[in-house]
């Protein structure tokens, strides 16, 4: 068997096992009992049926060390991070006398890297 038939083999041996881990762990999911997702901290009373709120806030947090990703501790550092975030939570009626909606919470990051270009925004 040449190398290149073998690498073919290997990468069909390897697409089928990632098929069949996909698979089971689907199985799995679907055995458990669901349960219901309590509030987030400090969140307000979710809104009446068939309404949509739109929320922008920041999220600020500073530290004067923190670990890589390696574990290392870093110190004697000044990290602040100022992200607005949108967040948009819409209900709808209820199913079965349970209250049930959607929320999409998206932060505006930017780092380092393009701290120049968020300057200009």
């Amino acid at each position: 068997m040449t190398d290149k038939t073998a690498s073919k083999f290997s990468r069909a041996a390897l697409s089928v096992a990632g098929a069949a881990f996909g698979v089971g762990l689907a199985v799995a999911a679907m055995t458990l009992p669901a349960q219901a997702g309590g509030p987030l901290p400090y969140d307000a009373p979710s809104p009446p049926p068939n309404v949509s709120v739109a929320m922008l806030y920041n999220q600020f947090a500073s530290a004067t060390t923190f670990y890589t990703q390696h574990g290392t501790k870093l110190g004697h550092t000044n990290i602040e991070t100022d992200v607005p975030i949108l967040r948009l939570v819409h209900t709808f009626n209820p199913v079965d006398g349970m209250q049930w909606g959607a929320q999409l919470i998206v932060p505006y990051v930017c780092f380092l890297i393009c701290a120049h270009m968020c300057a200009r925004v």
